[in-house]
């Protein structure tokens, strides 16, 4: 598979609890400027209310092993101010500005990459206010290389050529916000490269939707901090006032979970990520975790898991297909499968 990263910052809580599953960020000098707030389809998004030296933002991904790949990155946004002249928005795929973005005081966002001394090679209006889907396709190479860009799934510009700059750097990353004066929101965020049979090319506007526990499945066999071990998980954000837990392996919980938004398209379901926050209390007994999905009166297990010591991690698979079949996930199917985690 091709996808290299999706995040649609479901479940967080708070910046410092994100930043404990991956992300990164650079405080500002003067105040927090992050936070979450409601997203485009009634989930979560991330917001930076703005300030003089802003919170900067990182999400890094892994690239391909081969390295030699275009890499293509979505992910919505809105601009909820007015901008300042200057203010620099994302850099995409490194630190050494291989692809950015920079909103003008005109009320257009102008992009840039490593050709001819970072001449601007494209400008888009914005509204205030209006959520926009970008979409940049990029690739680093003193022949064949790539500069893409899509707004709502129409292409503003595309480029190819000589645009190798300077020796590629890791971690590859998207950067959002680090001068300038903005307050924006991102969400539903994906990178994919170029390989493999699917995920390799242009996703499109996608949308990433959360589905919590709504009531006990098959397993209870965790013990509750308190109630019923669903009610210890349901939460919309992470709250580890409750929780369940064990030391014994097999031990096994699953769930019922709410239903799939309606509105959403089989064809167009690419993916189903598991998502819990957990955390290992004693390091010596080694306990880790794996992803329960049970269908049909089946349990298929993902791959084991290491846990963080102390601190509630993120741990996450993506299931492309559905487990009792191999094929695409549907709503009907999410919907009838019961989905927990197993002891390691």
């Amino acid at each position: 598979m091709a996808l290299l990263y999706a995040e649609g910052f479901e479940g967080y809580s708070d910046i410092d609890q994100y930043e404990e599953s991956g992300g990164v960020v650079i405080p500002s000098y003067i105040q927090p400027y992050l936070s979450f707030g409601s997203g485009r389809n009634g989930g979560q998004s991330l917001i930076n209310s703005g300030g003089v030296f802003q919170e900067e933002l990182t999400i890094p991904f892994t690239y391909p092993a081969t390295n030699n790949t275009p890499v293509i990155a979505g992910f919505a946004i809105k601009f909820n101010n007015a901008m300042t002249n200057g203010d620099q928005l994302f850099r995409i795929f490194g630190d050494l500005f291989n692809f950015s973005g920079l909103v003008g005081q005109s009320g257009s966002v102008l992009f840039y990459t490593h050709i001819a001394n970072n001449l601007n090679i494209g400008s888009y209006p914005i509204v205030q206010g209006k959520w926009y889907y970008f979409e940049i396709k990029y690739y680093a190479d003193n022949i064949n290389g790539i500069a893409e860009f899509k707004v709502n799934e129409e292409i503003i510009f595309s480029w190819s050529g000589d645009n190798y700059y300077v020796s590629r750097v890791t971690p590859y990353c998207i950067k959002f916000g680090w001068n300038g004066w903005m307050d924006y929101q991102i969400d539903d965020v994906y990178v994919v490269d170029t390989t493999g049979t699917s995920f390799n090319d242009y996703l499109g506007d996608i949308r990433i939707d959360a589905i919590f526990p709504s009531a006990a499945g098959n397993y209870s066999q965790l013990t509750p901090s308190a109630g019923n071990n669903y009610e210890c998980v349901d939460e919309s954000s992470f709250d580890d006032t409750d929780y369940v837990y064990s030391a014994n392996s097999g031990d096994k919980d699953s769930y019922d979970y709410d239903a799939v938004p309606t509105d959403l398209d089989d064809a167009a379901i690419y993916t189903l990520r598991m998502m819990s926050f957990s955390k290992r209390t004693v390091a010596s007994d080694n306990i880790k975790m794996k992803h329960l999905i049970r269908q049909g009166g089946v349990d298929y297990v993902q791959s084991e898991q290491s846990l963080a010591d102390d601190n509630f991690s993120k741990v996450e698979d993506f299931v492309f297909e559905d487990p009792s079949d191999s094929n695409p996930w549907t709503k009907a199917k999410i919907n009838s499968a019961e989905f927990g985690v197993e002891v390691g």
